[in-house]
């Protein structure tokens, strides 16, 4: 299938970002692997069960019942995770690039929520001074980096371009990097929390600084969903996501007895991943509906009843890959003597291909059979599927004339691969005919037609690149070699369905289990 090389990113280099790359789980690495998906689940699960015990630990001797309440949300927050990355895993389908950098937001999450939970279960008890220590020095840590996972959450939901989010994502680096560093060196300053020798937690006089970089985060989201080209609807439920938390950061800020920040949320990534993958579900369905009816305009192209004709026998099939292409193939009598046949191959896949396909396809019958020059026709038709070409489609495509008494093929190749050709008693080899530029590329370009003699007793084999291009699990391509071996290796090279099924079993069988990414399409005539 001819392909257009597009590479779109919003990725910006961060150390968050290779941080997500290395777990192969950020845009750009792909589909999330196996190991990351175990990992953080492992993580969340451990996370839960290490709060649950803390929890019940700290019910033996009850409190302040402020600290109760912010110890049962962050418990429960983290049950909440744990569930939505469950459920975000079993309906992998529909996870996209911005539902990776969500999965990453919930583990986040959980693992300082339950950083939160341990704070308040080690305060005010000198035993475990430096538990305190250590929990809240992980929670303003990973307070930093649940905001920064939400900024590219942010970026990558919008579809923003790098150059458009290269400067301040930047900015934000430098500044995380700056409260990285004076969290981690808070132990010998005491700038964002101290805890005395009975252990009792006290904010420091740079603690507002979190909250300055949770807000700071906030209000590029709010500026970025401004300039984004989304849809008003994308724009307004993001900044709504975030909202709740940043408020309830600001109406908490004195508060040292009631922390529930990241357990509300908790609420917004349940929000959001009902809106993603309903959304996502949505779009999937429709995708669906669109390639059922891409599918179908195909099949009903192609023909099925092949002609029985003594002085020939015809033989063609067409190999959907999962995504519709624009594959077709055609064959029908000229006049009395002459057999035409064509071989294409469209751009791009979708109902977008299939309805090219058939308007290339009716444009080549219609002016191979006006009795015209075949190179005339084709130019014409070259010039027909230019006009209009608002999508830049194009289609490559072999045409042939046979005369089926004397044998000699009068043909156009349009920037398609070339036939195998098999004399009586002989083995197929490919046949290096010229090519011209592709139909659809550029209008008044003259096709040249060419010749081939046929004998009696020889095979013609036509194909489109999905049958050379097919790959393995290791990407390895089949290639033209691995296609004549197959070719020859039919029991009755002189019957054109055994050529066909030898060759599509050979391909099937290359590729075992790798998806197929192209069509198969092929089509072989044999002289008698």
């Amino acid at each position: 299938m001819p392909s257009e090389n597009r590479t779109t990113s919003s990725t910006v280099a961060s150390p968050v970002s290779v941080w997500m790359r290395l777990l192969n789980v950020g845009p750009g690495s792909g589909k999330t692997s196996k190991v990351a998906m175990v990992v953080g689940m492992a993580v969340m699960v451990l996370c839960v069960v290490v709060g649950t015990v803390l929890t019940l630990a700290f019910l033996d001797s009850p409190d302040d019942p402020y600290v109760l309440l912010t110890m049962g949300l962050d418990l429960f927050g983290m049950f909440i995770c744990v569930a939505l990355f469950a459920g975000a895993l079993m309906d992998q389908a529909n996870l996209l690039a911005n539902g990776k950098w969500f999965l990453a937001l919930m583990v986040c999450t959980c693992t300082v929520l339950l950083f939160d939970l341990g704070a308040w279960v080690f305060d005010e008890s000198a035993t475990f001074r430096d538990l305190n220590i250590a929990a809240n020095t992980l929670l303003f840590l990973g307070g930093i980096s649940v905001s920064f996972l939400c900024w590219h959450f942010a970026v990558e939901s919008l579809e923003m371009k790098l150059t458009d989010v290269l400067v301040p994502t930047m900015a934000l680096d430098l500044l995380a990097l700056v409260e990285v560093i004076l969290i981690l060196a808070n132990v010998a300053t005491g700038a964002f929390f101290t805890v005395d020798a009975n252990g009792t937690y006290e904010h420091g006089p740079l603690y507002f600084l979190i909250v300055l970089y949770a807000l700071i985060i906030f209000v590029a989201i709010v500026v970025l969903a401004v300039k984004a080209n989304a849809s008003l609807k994308r724009k307004v439920s993001l900044i709504a996501y975030f909202a709740v938390p940043s408020f309830l950061a600001i109406a908490t800020y004195s508060a040292e007895t009631l922390s529930i920040v990241y357990s509300s949320l908790t609420i917004s990534l349940l929000v959001i991943f009902c809106g993603i993958f309903a959304d996502r579900g949505r779009e999937s369905h429709q995708a669906e509906a669109d390639m059922q009816f891409a599918a179908t305009i195909q099949d009903s192209a192609l023909s099925k009843r092949f002609p029985q004709d003594p002085r020939f026998s015809l033989f063609a099939s067409m190999h959907p890959a999962r995504d519709v292409g624009g594959d077709f193939y055609d064959f029908f009598m000229v006049d009395d003597d002459t057999l035409a046949v064509v071989m294409a191959d469209v751009s791009g896949k979708g109902t977008p291909a299939a309805l090219f396909m058939m308007q290339a396809k009716s444009l080549l019958r219609s002016y191979v059979e006006g009795g015209r020059n075949l190179g005339d026709a084709i130019t014409a038709v070259n010039n027909r599927l230019c006009d209009g070409n608002e999508m830049s489609m194009f289609v490559t495509a072999w045409v042939g004339l046979i005369n089926v008494c004397t044998g000699e093929v009068t043909y156009v190749n349009a920037g398609h691969t070339p036939p195998a050709v098999c004399p009586a008693g002989g083995s197929f080899e490919v046949r290096k005919t010229p090519a011209s530029l592709v139909l659809g590329g550029m209008e008044d370009i003259p096709y040249r037609e060419c010749t081939l003699q046929l004998q009696a007793g020889d095979t013609l084999y036509l194909y489109t690149d999905g049958v050379p291009e097919a790959a393995d699990k290791q990407g390895k391509r089949y290639e033209n070699d691995s296609m004549l071996a197959a070719l020859n290796s039919s029991a009755d090279r002189a019957n054109p369905q055994a050529v066909c099924e030898a060759v599509h079993a050979d391909v099937m069988a290359y590729m075992s289990g790798a998806d197929q990414f192209d069509d198969v399409t092929m089509l072989c005539v044999h002289l008698s």
